[in-house]
Parts: structure tokens; sequence; C-alpha cells
């Protein structure tokens, strides 16, 4: 997948956001309602949280540090989809270091899609919030434009300057 059509994917950012659930199951239910008005495709929120739910099934997508990327794949959806959140509250997730979690990231593709574009966001994603310098940035930055660009650097493999 190139630059090109990675600067294509929508990203959404919301920071300082109030969630009711500490724990993830729930959140899933309240983030596919935040998702489901934020897509420009009508999509239940419930499928969207089937689809979080059905991934999760299969192992943690809790990291490390307070991090997860939940993912899912959506019939109805006709393109890769990003989702930054970042909550006032811990969620008690499984992550990998037993943390709570309150940064995430959450993905959304298509289906049938051809090009393993979630394998590619997973990688670029994962392999860039190893690096402490992102982690801080994303957990710290108060404003969602450079929260923005932060995670357009990381999907196109740019270094933190």
């Amino acid at each position: 997948m190139s630059n090109a059509s990675i600067n294509l994917i929508p990203v959404h950012v919301r920071v300082d956001v109030t969630n009711l659930s500490n724990e993830k199951y729930n959140l899933f239910a309240e983030l596919a309602e935040r998702i489901s008005i934020s897509l420009d495709t009508q999509i239940d929120a419930r499928t969207i949280q089937k689809a979080l739910i059905d991934r999760e099934s299969l192992g943690t997508t809790g990291f490390e540090n307070g991090l997860a990327i939940p993912h899912g794949q959506i019939p109805e959806l006709s393109h890769a989809s990003i989702f930054f959140f970042r909550l006032k509250q811990e969620v008690d997730w499984e992550a990998l270091d037993g943390k709570k979690v309150d940064t995430i990231f959450v993905l959304l593709v298509p289906k049938e899609e051809k090009e393993n574009t979630h394998l590619t966001l997973l990688s670029s994603l994962s392999y860039h919030l190893l690096d402490e310098s992102y982690q801080w940035k994303l957990k710290t930055e108060k404003n969602p434009e450079i929260i923005h660009e932060i995670i357009k650097r990381m999907l196109t493999k740019e270094e933190m300057a």
C-alpha cells in the first residue's frame, strides 16, 4: 500500500473523551456509537461493536503503556477508517502488560478488502507505538489537528522530528 493510498484513509481524532464504562467490551458499545455517527456510510453501531468484539475474542488488542488497537472488518464499509480516542477514564483491557488503557486506535476496514490494508495499518501503528516519543506525544498533545498529523506520519512511516 503506497503512502498516497494511506494518506486517503480518514483519521478521526477525539481527545478527552468521557467514557461511561471502564470495561473494554462495554466501551466497544460507546465507541461504536461515536464511530457510527462519524462514518460517511450509514453503518449501525451494533455492527461495529460486533466486529470489535469478534476480533477481541481472538486475543487482546491491548499493547503496553495504556495503548490498544482494536480493529474489525465491516461488510458495508467502502474504505478503511481510523479512529483515535484518548479517554478520560482508564479501561480494564487485559493488555499485554496488565495495565489499563486510555489511548485507543480503532481500525475499521471493509470485510472484502483485497490489499490487507488492516495489516499494513496495524504494522505501521504498532511499529511506531514502540517508540516512547510517539507514545508521549499521543498521550499529552491537546490539539487534535497535531495528533492527526502525528498519526499520518506514523502511517507513512515518517520519523518524529
